[in-house]
């Protein structure tokens, strides 16, 4: 599998009403998101993330996220785990 960096991202989503709702009942207010992936990819307008990947070289839940949404965003360190048992 490809050694990606897994990174913790914070970042401001858009709102969104699903139908047709009154004027006055929507509150336009965006969501903080906490999101923890695989990063694939940087440019030079965002980061791109991978929820999942497998050893058939594919992603899943691939996600982008534009640079002026994020708030925060660091990488995880990776350790090893010996076993489920251990303490």
């Amino acid at each position: 599998m490809n050694d990606f960096k897994i990174v913790y991202v914070m970042w401001e989503d858009s709102s969104a009403c699903e139908g047709w709702i009154k004027k006055d009942a929507f509150r336009n207010k965006s969501s903080l998101v906490e999101t923890i992936g695989y990063l694939i990819e940087r440019n030079e307008n965002s980061l791109i993330i991978a929820s999942s990947q497998s050893d058939t070289d594919t992603l899943f839940g691939v996600l982008t996220i534009p640079y002026k949404s994020i708030i925060d965003c660091y990488v995880i360190v990776k350790w090893q785990m010996s076993s489920i048992d251990d303490n």
